[in-house]
């Protein structure tokens, strides 16, 4: 156990910016992503006979990481499977400095925000993190063609939301 200990150590001096980052993206709360983090390397110090080497550290901790936030959705009620109403992001006010990097991306996670968990899930996985689909379905618990058009309506709304800083002034 004392080389499971050292090696998850190591992992998660290696790792744990880029899975925080990750689970911030997806839940869009830093407190909840502190918590997917922390539980993310309790259930690889768990798993960690079972892993062996077999892919590569990086693959299977962003996947635990993923089970986790979702594992946290679900618990505070706040995951439901299909879900896909268009909550606030069609009335959103965007600034009007249309050439501040720091505007844009307030703009792009505001509007990352107002997506449903499940659609900001399968985007961030998609478009972000450069999951595979299938990867993605098996996250989120579904098929992939289900999984397609939940990326597709979470990149829907983030081009509405967005389109003005597509057109310019």
């Amino acid at each position: 156990m004392a080389d499971a200990h050292a090696a998850i150590a190591a992992l998660v001096v290696a790792h744990a910016a880029r899975l925080r980052a990750l689970c911030q993206r997806v839940l869009g709360d830093h407190a909840l992503a502190e918590d997917a983090v922390q539980n993310t390397f309790i259930q690889a110090l768990r798993a960690w006979s079972g892993f062996a080497g077999r892919s590569d550290p990086l693959v299977w901790l962003r996947r635990i990481a993923v089970r986790c936030a979702i594992q946290l959705l679900q618990d505070r009620g706040r995951w439901q499977p299909d879900q896909s109403s268009d909550i606030g992001i069609a009335t959103c006010e965007w600034p009007c400095a249309l050439n501040d990097r720091h505007a844009l991306l307030q703009a792009a996670q505001s509007a990352l925000s107002a997506l449903t968990p499940r659609e900001r899930m399968a985007f961030v996985l998609r478009h972000v993190e450069e999951f595979d689909l299938d990867e993605i379905a098996e996250q989120l618990g579904c098929n992939v063609n289900t999984c397609k058009q939940t990326i597709f309506r979470g990149a829907q709304k983030m081009r509405r939301a967005l389109a003005l800083w597509r057109s310019g002034p």
